[in-house]
């Protein structure tokens, strides 16, 4: 998480004997441990890496952008989708690649930000230097009932842009509904079905009886997987 946020080794090991950077999913670890325990922890990992020529994802990009590496040839035009969930190693690592690129599409929405364990943030992306910004005025995802419920809860979350979309071209509608109610939806293959849960507690007891019952659901993006479940472990 560090390397993401802080890219270099002596930032690294800085907040780690510091604490001033306390990642929400070591927060713990950073509570059961002491500074110097941690701080040892990081550097046998770190060396163990180096004596098997092991490289982690972040690993790889934290080395291109420290060394300077190019990329392999020249980027004409480079488009970045869901920008809003890169890293700050990532983002440092784009803007050195694509320092020289005349046109660059940047696609992001900061009300779905969700990889703040690799310490992304909108503001990222929203404090880069840029020529224009588009706001894409037209959903042809979500029909208008359902977007409004969903202006709403922006609203709360202190985001007006959405109210410049318009939604798609038909009604839908939204239902406060029962556990078995939305199995029975699942299995409705003539209807598109989006549940929307109070808790990340009451996602994984969902899914869970979805497996059990063999309703293999998609779009749940990296809370849950099917070769989770202990179910179908247990079963296959």
């Amino acid at each position: 998480y560090l390397k993401r946020v802080v890219i270099t080794e002596k930032a690294t090991e800085k907040a780690i004997i510091t604490r001033n950077l306390v990642p929400l999913n070591c927060a713990r670890v950073l509570r059961e441990h002491s500074s110097e325990f941690i701080m040892e922890f990081y550097r046998e990992w770190e060396e163990w890496k180096k004596r098997k020529n092991k490289f982690e994802y972040d690993d790889m990009l934290q080395y291109i952008y420290l060394n300077r590496r190019p990329y392999t040839s020249d980027i004409k035009v480079a488009f970045v989708d869901e920008a809003q969930d890169l890293s700050p190693l990532q983002v440092a690592l784009l803007s050195f690649w694509l320092k020289n690129t005349e046109i660059v599409y940047i696609a992001y929405d900061p009300m779905q930000t969700i990889y703040f364990f690799n310490g992304a943030a909108p503001e990222l992306v929203e404090n880069l230097k840029r020529d224009r910004t588009v706001i894409l005025k037209k959903s042809f995802r979500v029909p208008s009932y359902p977007w409004e419920c969903a202006k709403q809860i922006a609203h709360k979350c202190g985001c007006f842009t959405v109210d410049e979309v318009e939604p798609a071209e038909h009604e839908g509608e939204v239902a406060f509904i029962n556990k078995e109610k939305v199995f029975s939806l699942i299995k409705d293959v003539d209807k598109r079905t989006f549940v929307l849960f109070r808790t990340n507690k009451e996602i994984f007891q969902f899914l869970k009886e979805c497996f059990s019952q063999f309703l293999f659901v998609r779009g749940l993006g990296r809370v849950r997987t099917i070769f989770d479940d202990e179910s179908f472990i247990w079963k296959y």
